[in-house]
């Protein structure tokens, strides 16, 4: 893949958010990954870079639950990385609710 591609993945520090990223840093894709927790964020980061390079990856903390602060986070890896090539939504909420 070209290196100038730019994947943003919410929900990209586990499961299958990373399982995606880790495939796509290795094709050489520049990575956004936005998730809640900021330690388990570096943590994805680093292992990204050590397969993709410096400048493979970078992280937002944000949860995707709050509208406000997904939207900064949106925007911030825009701004650094250039709009996406790929959009991968592997984070999300769910409500309960009662069916009538």
């Amino acid at each position: 893949m070209n290196a100038a591609r730019h994947a943003l993945i919410t929900g990209g520090s586990s499961g299958i958010g990373f399982a995606v990223a880790k495939l796509l840093a290795a094709q050489g894709w520049r990575l956004s990954l936005i998730a809640r927790g900021r330690a388990r964020l570096e943590s994805s980061v680093a292992a990204l870079r050590a397969i993709g390079g410096e400048h493979a990856a970078r992280h937002y903390a944000a949860d995707v639950a709050e509208r406000a602060a997904c939207l900064q986070a949106v925007n911030a890896a825009v701004d650094a990385a250039g709009a996406p090539d790929l959009l991968l939504a592997c984070a999300g909420t769910a409500r309960r609710n009662a069916i009538a």
